[in-house]
């Protein structure tokens, strides 16, 4: 897999691949900046979860029910 420079975010590279995927009525439409919301948006969400359970590596045992 080809490295990426570390400016260019997981979410940038999946809106080009979806833009890359859909050529003529879709890529001039509307829906483009929606999708590119919504990756990064997943992404945010994805960078906290991984954050959090760096941090709060017990976390994930207490959501799976498990008392000590």
């Amino acid at each position: 897999m080809p490295r990426t420079p570390p400016h260019v975010s997981d979410a940038d590279l999946r809106f080009e691949w979806i833009a890359g995927r859909f050529r003529g009525d879709f890529a001039e439409s509307a829906q483009l900046p929606h999708i590119r919301a919504m990756l990064v948006a997943l992404a945010r969400r994805r960078k906290r979860r991984e954050e959090r359970m760096r941090r709060f590596p017990d976390t994930k045992r207490r959501q799976a029910g498990d008392t000590e």
